[in-house]
């Protein structure tokens, strides 16, 4: 389905697949799910860097509804052909990562599925945003959406939900794509198996469906009282008060169906902003939703070594450093 045109037949079976897919995302069991926090105004203890107590947690405050909210806009998204739609979580100065993946598994996309796009989602740094490096790198690929939001890790939470906004509401699709998938840079994507994975799921079509590294029974990490300042995943009570997440999908990758992006992009305007983003999207947006998140087969949230990999099973993993030994041995099969 991602490699070539598709037939009349296989259009048919996808027209009802989608339909399929419609009637059960309509059937799914979705809860009001919510989550607690202790009183901000009387807390004292480790602040996240960004969050402090006494900001506000509306989520429409910082990525607003229905209206002009993206400073760049990638150019030429089909919205009628596109099947599947790649959103790269980036750093506005990442740009030596970009040009990696535009020549590493962007480069076997674009060759395999020609009706698919890689997009990266960055945010503002006063900086970059205005530089003639970032200009020209425009110009040239037109991939890059940007937001209007300060670029930082602990805003990773409003590049995701900035990254749904763009796929839900700013694209007017004519025939929506069957998979989206969000991604982080530090990612190695083994393309050609990746799309036969997608081309299964396609075929048993089971969706609306939520893939990836299922994290299970993962208890907040609490900082010292005495601790300033939360480590980088650490979540004071002001936040989030209980003991245990609901079951997510770590955030290095994330495979979905349409349908799944568009509930977690609605019922995150439900809960108060949660900075770490795949808790927040495909934890508890997703329990809103009544989706369950499940584990992609291949898919590994640690990296191994060049001897390890395995170009017949290891669908995506990360990687500490650009590997072009691997895409090497993926281009040999």
């Amino acid at each position: 389905m991602f490699e070539g045109s598709i037939t009349m037949d296989s259009s048919l079976k996808s027209s009802a697949c989608d339909k399929k897919t419609r009637r059960l995302f309509q059937s799914l069991p979705k809860t009001d799910f919510k989550f607690n926090y202790t009183n901000s105004s009387t807390y004292t203890g480790p602040i996240v860097d960004g969050w402090p107590p006494n900001i506000s947690r509306v989520l429409e405050d910082y990525v607003p509804r229905k209206s002009d909210f993206f400073t760049i806009l990638p150019r030429e998204i089909d919205p009628i052909a596109t099947e599947l739609l790649i959103l790269v979580k980036m750093q506005v100065d990442g740009y030596e990562k970009r040009e990696n993946i535009r020549g590493s598994w962007g480069k076997h996309l674009t060759k395999l599925s020609p009706h698919s796009r890689t997009v990266f989602i960055l945010g503002n740094n006063k900086d970059w945003t205005n530089s003639k490096e970032l200009q020209n790198e425009i110009n040239i690929h037109g991939d890059i959406l940007q937001g209007s939001f300060v670029d930082s890790y602990y805003n990773l939470t409003l590049k995701t939900v900035s990254a749904f906004k763009f796929v839900v509401e700013t694209i007017k699709w004519i025939h929506r794509p069957k998979i989206i998938i969000t991604i982080d840079d530090d990612v190695f994507l083994n393309m050609p198996l990746l799309l036969k994975e997608l081309n299964d799921l396609n075929y048993q079509c089971n969706g609306p469906y939520l893939l990836g590294g299922l994290q299970n029974g993962v208890l907040p990490r609490r900082n010292p009282k005495s601790a300033k300042k939360s480590s980088k995943w650490g979540v004071p009570s002001y936040i989030f008060a209980d003991k245990i997440y609901p079951p997510y999908i770590e955030g290095m990758m994330s495979i979905m169906s349409f349908e799944t992006v568009q509930c977690l992009f609605e019922e995150s305007y439900n809960l108060p902003v949660f900075h770490l983003e795949d808790v927040f999207m495909t934890g508890f947006s997703a329990k809103r939703c009544g989706i369950e998140p499940r584990q992609q087969k291949g898919l590994l949230t640690w990296n191994i070594p060049l001897q390890s990999f395995d170009v017949n099973y290891h669908v995506a993993f990360h990687i500490i450093e650009y590997s072009k030994e691997m895409y090497n041995e993926i281009e040999k099969n």
